[in-house]
């Protein structure tokens, strides 16, 4: 029977809003299963009705007693809201995200794979400074707009049945300081630059370069590198595939997504977190 979720408050839609804006891009598995891993990006949100497809249509104050409202200004009017009878976040149905799974994990999707209506979906998204917060929700239709700015694309609307957001501060609790030469490739086969990293959680990492860099002008937030990390002590070397996230002076923080096992990139799961993490530790610059 599939469930019926409640009316969401004004705070709640801020709150996922904030963490799942419209543009990013999220990881997020379906019903329950943690291993299947797959990655999307917001394309907008439905509320009461309307679809949004820009952060900058929804205007969140208070009204004169107080009550939080939510002002969605479309290119007539603007509504009005004091709360939510339904909330869906907007994602792409057919990227084949699904393809990249291994076949035990495909055909347990079905021949509708991960998007059949009443599916659970978990959210996943991932902030380098303040940790991954997840959010529940369930398939309520796919549909292909006749109109608009995705016509013609299929696209999936999750329904948010649990708004509360589970956060894992990864700030004090995960993150460990290092000191380890590294090198970076802008894509396999290229010419590797030294960095150095200097500060590792589970599944972001910050890499350092010097005022010599001949790579560090070429990087930017959104780009795609390669990360190769030798433990000389522990006679162990990463290969991982990452997302620059953030660019600082002089500096980046990287989000692991792949890492290299005999021969092939597949996905970064805790584990590998864990044995990387676990590795630094026996590495006499960490402290």
């Amino acid at each position: 029977m599939p469930l019926t979720p409640d009316p969401l408050s004004i705070e709640q839609i801020k709150d996922i809003t904030q963490n799942f804006p419209i543009g990013a891009r999220i990881d997020y598995y379906p019903e329950y299963q943690e291993h299947m891993l797959m990655q999307s990006i917001i394309l907008g949100y439905e509320i009461n009705g309307l679809y949004i497809y820009s952060q900058n249509l929804l205007k969140f104050a208070a009204t004169g007693t107080g009550t939080p409202k939510l002002s969605i200004e479309t290119t007539t009017d603007s509504q009005d809201y004091l709360q939510a009878s339904n909330f869906c976040l907007i994602l792409p149905g057919n990227t084949g995200e699904e393809n990249k799974l291994d076949y035990p994990s495909k055909a347990s999707l079905g021949r509708r794979g991960q998007f059949r209506n009443g599916n659970n979906i978990t959210l996943i998204a991932r902030h380098p400074d303040q940790g991954i917060a997840t959010l529940e929700s369930s398939v309520r239709e796919s549909t292909q707009p006749k109109d608009g700015y995705y016509r013609g694309h299929m696209l999936t609307l999750l329904e948010i049945f649990s708004p509360e957001l589970l956060f894992r501060d990864q700030r004090t609790h995960h993150r460990i300081k290092t000191r380890l030469p590294a090198q970076i490739r802008l894509k396999q086969g290229d010419k590797g630059y030294p960095c150095l990293l200097s500060d590792y959680s589970e599944l972001h990492a910050q890499i350092e370069f010097g005022d010599d860099s001949e790579v560090f002008s070429q990087l930017s937030e959104n780009n795609p590198i390669i990360v190769t990390l030798k433990l000389e002590n522990s006679h162990r070397t990463f290969v991982i595939q990452a997302t620059i996230t953030r660019k600082q002076p002089r500096s980046i923080v990287i989000a692991m997504e792949k890492i290299l096992n005999n021969g092939d990139f597949k996905n970064f799961e805790l584990i590998d977190a864990l044995d990387i993490k676990a590795s630094l530790l026996q590495h006499p610059g960490t402290r």
